[in-house]
């Protein structure tokens, strides 16, 4: 869903859930749990920002029989800038973000050797267009 609050201000939310079983009523593996990511943006001239929650909550409904355990929930925050730029009727686009800003320690259920994701980390994107 998205809502344009103000002119310049938005928010955006989609949010997933699925849940299976198999023939024998066993729950079906690497299901995700209900997740949900939320983005708040805000746009200015040539320049974006947003900040963005993303939530996932603890997966119980495991599969034992295929060898599945639980994963606990987790919540993170990212935030970015980004800015565009004309260079001689050239666009580029320069884009700074931080994900995982408080350096949370977690894991996707899909992730099904449990690597723990990366801490936070920051990313810088430079687009040229041509």
């Amino acid at each position: 869903l998205n809502w344009n609050l103000f002119r310049r201000l938005s928010l955006n939310s989609n949010t997933t859930w699925q849940a299976g079983k198999d023939k024998d009523g066993n729950n079906l593996p690497v299901m995700p749990p209900l997740k949900s990511i939320n983005t708040l943006s805000y746009q200015a001239d040539h320049w974006h920002f947003f900040a963005e929650a993303v939530g996932a909550a603890t997966q119980n409904k495991v599969s034992p029989f295929y060898g599945e355990t639980r994963t606990p929930g987790f919540f993170i925050m990212n935030a970015g800038i980004d800015k565009m730029i004309a260079i001689q009727r050239q666009q580029i686009r320069l884009s700074l973000a931080c994900h995982n800003i408080f350096n949370r320690y977690y894991y996707e259920h899909t992730n099904v050797i449990k690597l723990p994701e990366e801490g936070r980390n920051f990313v810088l994107h430079v687009t040229y267009n041509f």
